[in-house]
């Protein structure tokens, strides 16, 4: 009996490891759903916090870290059960640029279409968190991509003093929310064929605010070649 539950150990740790995923932002394993499987708060960008509040996003990259589950990633906004954000007063915290990944179980060596879905809750709340994704990538063998975006004053904030300092033209622009989702896009093309999916067939879509968002992006030069189809 000893010996078994050892053997079943190493199957389960052989398994796990098996789908252990090195991204350019660190080693993510997924969490087992009943319909698939979900690859939670990888990080896109560097955290737009202290210098980088009010910035556009900067990538980075740190393949060997260990990529972990963050308690409470939503960005910084005022709870509200109407955009599934559970608390009372202001919740969240800056350090949110984090998006989940949702798959079938079989996704590896796949070229599976890829859908790119955008929060919504007037750009001033919501998070990655609402739904779950799992059935729709599973039952329609896709992957699903969702993302957490600065809001409200730290996503959309203008200011002169803040353009006079900015060294960066991106950074005078004050579209901080909307760069974060464009930062999340050159993310998904450089990563997530190891996820299965094709970065040559990314849809974006959103609801309310997020369709907004997709407007946005169909606007905006800099997503040029990030996306293929928008809903």
């Amino acid at each position: 009996m000893y010996l078994r539950s050892i053997i079943l150990l190493l199957f389960f740790s052989f398994v796990l490891d098996a789908n252990q995923v090195i991204t350019s932002s660190g080693i993510t394993s997924p969490e087992k759903l009943k319909n698939g499987l979900r690859w939670n708060d990888i990080p896109y960008a560097l955290p737009p916090v202290g210098e980088l509040r009010w910035k556009a996003p900067r990538a980075f990259e740190n393949p060997k870290a260990t990529i972990v589950d963050q308690n409470n990633n939503g960005c910084v906004q005022e709870a509200s059960v109407y955009a599934g954000v559970p608390g009372s007063g202001i919740v969240g915290q800056e350090d949110c640029l984090y998006l989940d990944i949702y798959t079938p179980i079989e996704y590896l060596n796949q070229d599976l279409p890829v859908m790119f879905w955008i929060h919504g809750g007037a750009n001033t709340s919501g998070w990655k968190d609402y739904y779950d994704f799992s059935s729709l990538a599973s039952e329609h063998n896709l992957v699903v991509v969702v993302v957490n975006y600065r809001l409200g004053p730290l996503g959309w904030f203008y200011h002169p003093l803040l353009e006079k300092s900015a060294q960066d033209e991106l950074d005078k622009s004050s579209n901080f929310g909307t760069l974060d989702l464009i930062a999340a896009l050159e993310w998904v093309q450089k990563n997530i064929g190891l996820f299965g999916g094709n970065k040559n067939n990314v849809t974006i879509f959103g609801e309310s605010a997020g369709g907004h968002n997709v407007l946005a992006l169909l606007a905006s030069p800099l997503s040029k070649n990030l996306f293929h189809k928008a809903i």
